[in-house]
């Protein structure tokens, strides 16, 4: 079960193509939602700016200090939705919650409205836009797979296991992205321990099995965030998740890796 992450060198490569691939494919798949979710500080917005090639989402783990959702529109029909932190600040916990759908926690401040901060093409900043609950459902941004980012040195703790039954109720397009990562601004080294991981890995498993049956098996990915590493483990499980239409662009990023990775690697 432990994450064996080694240095990035071909993480890094693959992770370029990723980004290459998305620049330049062609404007005929089905819209994809794509949403980032789980603890202020796991990774949400290191990994998605990781994948999208940019500093587009400028959250540095203090996203817990704002009722903004983030969104990156591509033209090819890609949305990511990078949300607040949740099992943290139980008002912002609400604003994630209306995000993907999900019930609001009744006993806590009630979300009434939110801000929409859209990121586009050639645009040097977001558009933002603030939205009733019913204006935002109205735009239909149902989530087609959830990145849930999870940092197993923090354990699992019960808010987490509560957030993610009602998750799971409403959504069953998650991958649990256990985020093995150093922190940039400090240089700790955060790699969780074997005991971490294992028990993190058995209480998402419980919860997982308990909403959606003993047949439904989690897909847990091991990544580091900030090297990249694990990514094409993640493409894999989202083409395998989604497969279809809406899985052509996870299969294609996948193949073109693995036609271009190496090349670049001997160069």
């Amino acid at each position: 079960m432990y994450f064996q992450l080694k240095p990035p060198s071909i993480a890094k490569i693959r992770a370029k193509f990723i980004i290459e691939k998305l620049g330049n494919y062609p404007r005929n798949i089905d819209n994809i939602n794509l949403f980032f979710t789980g603890r202020t500080g796991a990774g949400k917005t290191t990994l998605s700016n990781r994948l999208l090639g940019s500093d587009y989402f400028l959250s540095t783990g203090h996203q817990d200090c704002t009722k903004e959702i983030n969104l990156i529109e591509f033209p090819i029909g890609l949305k990511c939705f990078d949300t607040p932190g949740v099992c943290s600040d139980e008002l912002l916990e609400n604003y994630n919650r209306v995000a993907l759908g999900i019930n609001q926690i009744e006993d806590c401040p009630i979300v009434e409205d939110l801000t929409l901060a859209r990121y586009r093409e050639n645009c040097s900043a977001p558009q933002e836009e603030n939205l009733s609950i019913s204006e935002f459902v109205n735009l239909e941004f149902q989530p087609d797979l959830i990145y849930y980012l999870i940092a197993p040195e923090k354990l699992f703790t019960r808010g987490d296991r509560q957030y993610l039954r009602d998750l799971l109720k409403f959504h069953q397009n998650v991958i649990y992205v256990f985020n093995m990562f150093v922190n940039k601004q400090t240089g700790v080294s955060y790699f969780a321990k074997e005991a971490n991981i294992q028990d993190t890995a058995t209480q998402i498993s419980k919860v997982h099995h308990k909403v959606l049956g003993q047949h439904s098996q989690p897909v847990i990915i091991g990544v580091n965030c900030f090297t990249g590493e694990g990514i094409s483990d993640l493409l894999h499980q989202s083409y395998m998740m989604l497969k279809g239409n809406k899985g052509k662009l996870f299969k294609e990023l996948i193949q073109y890796q693995q036609q271009k990775t190496p090349d670049e690697y001997v160069n």
